[in-house]
């Protein structure tokens, strides 16, 4: 099957995205920076006002692949001056034997001659001030369509750095020398961004940074196959950074930068991080893991901090409706010391009593089950619950007795709530974790959530609401 048509690859998602984002191929790109396309160039890239015919890759040239993943490419890097993101076409050459490599790939095993990788480069991208008319530091030349083409294309830049199975390739080595802009990758406001979103749920080698290669694409020996290519320039992902964090993280390093120039994170205008970069990150953040089946953080080399701020980011997603859908979480070989994942989950199960008809003719009522579990990933069920030491159920006002605490697991799997009755209802739960848990000692009180009573035969049985990374 074409990687495009593979429904678990998201290409769906991406392909609508086309008419408002314009993605290069890899074979012109790299013909062009080997000078033999647009010679006259310098290998200095051209705008999107500027793109010559046959830069744009196809659709059918996307479709024709079937190798892993997808075969997009979205570059990460510095612009080196306001007008132009490389004037000397330097910073760009150093791509030249990956795009060759990848290109190698499709022609031996990955789709033949016809096909070839999608490269995002946002120069080339979308269109560009000072190259329709001029540039004028106090006027857009772009014509009213080409500002709505670039105002579409901006506002869906958090989906392609975060899709899971797009590469993301930072181009994070030492800058030109002469460059006008020499605030390096690690202080660039955009490409933190950049770099953030593609390390929220990146499908494994799917993150790269070229100066894991330590300069030698620029080596003689260029001959790299795709997959020793991308395994050592694989970058080591953090753990996803909750929203809140995030946003204050760049708000801190701006203020920084503003207060003493070269200390802080530096945006070049100020409103991109406002209007775009931290609702953006939010969003890309939230749907992501609301979507995500499975996440695999193996092999990152975490510790028990990195674990520590992977449950912060989990339990940010959980309070807000996301990771329902979540059914595995990989943290195979890092370095967290006898390190599991708890995961409560909240749920109901019902059945009609057809016999007890309500006062009001209804339906009939429903014996209900309000429930809370614990799971230890890689554990027994009874393992689990050890680590919750009780759940109070919070119930209608109409029940006489409202709050009822449960200190035992039924049959050792589960803290339960059973009754009957007509309607739905929101039940409040708190959940007190044993001690010795992670949050146990850090939040004195108990855990706290809402479940709203469902009888929908359509309906999830459960969700998660609360994850920790536990260590030993």
């Amino acid at each position: 099957m074409a990687a495009w048509d593979d429904p678990t690859r998201g290409a769906s998602v991406l392909e609508p995205l086309l008419a408002a984002t314009t993605l290069v191929d890899s074979r012109w790109f790299a013909r062009f920076l080997a000078g033999k396309e647009e010679a006259e160039r310098r290998g200095v890239l051209p705008a999107w006002q500027e793109l010559p015919s046959g830069a744009e890759v196809s659709l059918t040239s996307l479709r024709a692949y079937t190798g892993v993943d997808l075969p997009i490419i979205f570059l990460s890097y510095p612009w080196l001056s306001r007008e132009h993101p490389d004037p000397t076409g330097v910073l760009f050459a150093s791509l030249l034997p990956l795009l060759e490599a990848c290109n190698r790939y499709c022609d031996s095993e990955a789709g033949g001659a016809g096909a070839s990788f999608g490269v995002f480069v946002d120069f080339m991208a979308l269109p560009q001030r000072g190259y329709s008319t001029g540039y004028d530091a106090d006027h857009d030349d772009r014509t009213a369509e080409q500002i709505e083409r670039f105002r579409r294309g901006l506002g869906t830049i958090g989906i392609w750095y975060s899709a899971r199975h797009t590469y993301t390739v930072c181009l994070d080595g030492e800058l030109p020398a002469g460059a006008a802009n020499t605030t390096p990758y690690s202080r660039r406001g955009w490409c933190l961004f950049e770099r953030m979103l593609a390390s929220l749920v990146k499908n494994c080698n799917c993150l790269l940074q070229l100066s894991s290669l330590d300069g030698r694409l620029r080596g003689a020996n260029s001959e790299w196959a795709w997959f020793d290519l991308i395994s050592q320039a694989a970058a080591k992902r953090p753990p996803p950074l909750p929203p809140d964090q995030f946003e204050g993280f760049l708000l801190s390093g701006v203020e920084k930068e503003e207060a003493l120039a070269g200390s802080g994170i530096k945006f070049t205008c100020g409103k991109d991080l406002t209007d775009v970069v931290i609702p953006q990150y939010a969003e890309s953040f939230l749907s992501l893991l609301g979507a995500a089946r499975a996440l695999d953080f193996s092999s990152l080399g975490w510790t028990d901090a990195d674990g520590a701020g992977l449950a912060a980011a989990l339990s940010y997603a959980a309070t807000r409706g996301a990771l329902s859908k979540l059914e595995k979480l990989d943290l195979y070989n890092n370095d967290l010391t006898g390190a599991t994942v708890l995961t409560l989950w909240i749920g109901n199960t019902h059945h009609d009593e057809r016999a007890a008809k309500g006062p009001l003719g209804g339906e009939g009522r429903h014996h209900w089950t309000c429930y809370v579990e614990a799971r230890l990933l890689g554990q027994s069920a009874a393992q689990g619950m050890q680590a919750i030491e009780w759940v109070e159920f919070e119930l209608h006002p109409t029940f006489k007795n409202r709050f009822r605490m449960v200190t035992r697991p039924k049959s050792g799997t589960r803290f339960e709530f059973q009754a009957t009755g007509w309607g739905c209802f929101d039940i409040g739960l708190k959940v007190k974790l044993a001690p010795g848990q992670a949050g146990a000692e850090a939040v004195q009180r108990p855990h706290a959530f809402t479940h709203e009573l469902c009888f929908d035969e359509d309906a999830p049985e459960t969700y998660a609401v609360y994850h920790a990374v536990l260590s030993s």
